[in-house]
């Protein structure tokens, strides 16, 4: 697996397809339209960092702390 494509699992733009024993990378907003369906076929990779993605467009824009939903 190269850096590039951890790099992506880490920040969520690759999600891990597991289907009848078969393994397969996939583009986030695809996987979300498989774990609509069926949960368990997705795997999520959980980031082990607190670390900015230098390719976030929302990584200026800070969360207030009285923010409430």
């Amino acid at each position: 697996m190269s850096a590039a494509v951890q790099t992506h699992l880490i920040a969520g733009r690759l999600v891990i397809v597991c289907l009848e024993g078969k393994t397969e990378l996939l583009p986030r907003i695809i996987a979300d339209k498989i774990a609509e369906r069926d949960a368990s076929l997705v795997v999520r990779v959980k980031k082990t960092t607190t670390e900015i993605d230098a390719d976030d467009p929302y990584a200026a824009f800070q969360i207030p702390d009285d923010f409430t939903w």
